[in-house]
């Protein structure tokens, strides 16, 4: 009789979990995706040189520091500074000096945020510049 108990109990116990892990992915499957959005990228190292990224698929929400990094063969090196933010130092290799800085804009109008806090859009078209000013069009 003790063995018809145990018996049915872990049987019992059985359904009860397999109920539970087929709960658990239907509610999986019903989870929205993260909608992409499409963002052209250019890095200006000089007049003469350029590269292009068309059309680069990234998670709606992201930011222009996440675009930059998200390409993987630019080698991005950034440094944190406390209370201001991110400061990208050197894309692709090529660094900033006391006298250059790598500055970016989007839309061809410059941007007056940080590149993590600036929020990107769909179809929106980014430019880091390297150039010997702040605040330079």
């Amino acid at each position: 009789m003790q063995n018809k108990i145990k018996i049915l109990i872990s049987l019992l116990f059985v359904a009860v979990f397999i109920w539970g892990i087929s709960l658990f992915i239907e509610d999986t499957e019903t989870l929205p995706s993260q909608e992409e959005i499409l963002v052209d990228l250019t890095i200006i190292y000089s007049e003469e040189d350029e590269q292009l990224f068309q059309e680069e698929k990234i998670t709606q929400g992201s930011s222009v520091l996440d675009l930059l990094l998200h390409i993987k063969e630019l080698q991005v090196i950034t440094e944190q500074f406390p209370g201001v933010g991110v400061f990208v130092k050197e894309i692709g290799g090529v660094k900033g000096t006391d006298n250059t800085y790598w500055q970016y804009f989007v839309n061809n109008n410059y941007a007056e945020k940080g590149a993590g806090d600036y929020i990107l859009q769909d179809k929106d078209s980014v430019s880091w510049k390297l150039t010997d000013s702040y605040f330079t069009e």
